[in-house]
């Protein structure tokens, strides 16, 4: 809850990640955090978390995994219950349908594409490969505290080409612009430049 959401922390900061990776280590069941007190049961909204926190530390490979995982723990409907029996796969605690956890996978759905970070946006950082792979890859218009944001992922022979298109409130904010497989841009706040060329890394066309 320190590093996401409050952002009390820095990304990447050592002592969170060194919990994450115990609490992966030692409290995960088929790969779903299992909480084995009060809400027992695997909880795709706790899983959800941890993906989070690895994505804002920029391991998007490691978010992707989590949160694959919670994909495979939804009802044929695309809900989750409270908490999943780990034998059964259904509902053994809590809400049937949890709305706190059909809310976090939005979140966490929107924060691969763009995240709030400080007073700046980072743009892309959990953007699988194959979701931009032989076309156009829209997103948007998602709510910012700077205005609304439409994120606009085309393939160039060279990488990728980002637009962003943001409704800003005043001038545009901080921008990371970072694709998984392309180098990273920043564009600083008052940067009037909306498209960015990023290029492929080597290897980078590979799913990590």
């Amino acid at each position: 809850m320190a590093d996401y959401p409050l952002q009390l922390f820095p990304r990447g900061d050592d002592g969170i990640l060194r919990t994450v990776e115990y609490l992966c280590e030692h409290c995960l069941h088929g790969g779903g955090f299992f909480q084995n007190m009060i809400h027992s049961g695997i909880n795709a909204y706790l899983t959800i978390h941890l993906a989070q926190v690895k994505l804002r530390a920029g391991d998007p490979v490691g978010a992707w995994a989590l949160m694959d995982q919670v994909i495979a723990l939804a009802s044929p409907t695309g809900q989750w219950p409270e908490a999943i029996h780990p034998l059964t796969g259904g509902g053994c605690m809590g809400d049937g349908q949890h709305i706190w956890a059909a809310a976090e996978w939005l979140m966490l759905i929107r924060n691969l594409i763009v995240q709030e970070e400080n007073d700046g946006l980072v743009i892309g950082a959990g953007l699988k490969p194959e979701w931009r792979r032989g076309g156009e890859f829209v997103f948007g218009p998602t709510l910012t505290p700077h205005g609304a944001v439409t994120v606009r992922v085309t393939e160039d022979p060279r990488g990728a080409r980002v637009l962003i298109d943001g409704a800003w409130r005043a001038q545009p904010p901080h921008r990371d612009v970072c694709l998984p497989g392309c180098t990273a841009l920043v564009a600083e706040a008052g940067d009037p430049r909306s498209e960015f060329l990023l290029e492929r890394l080597p290897g980078g066309d590979a799913h990590p």
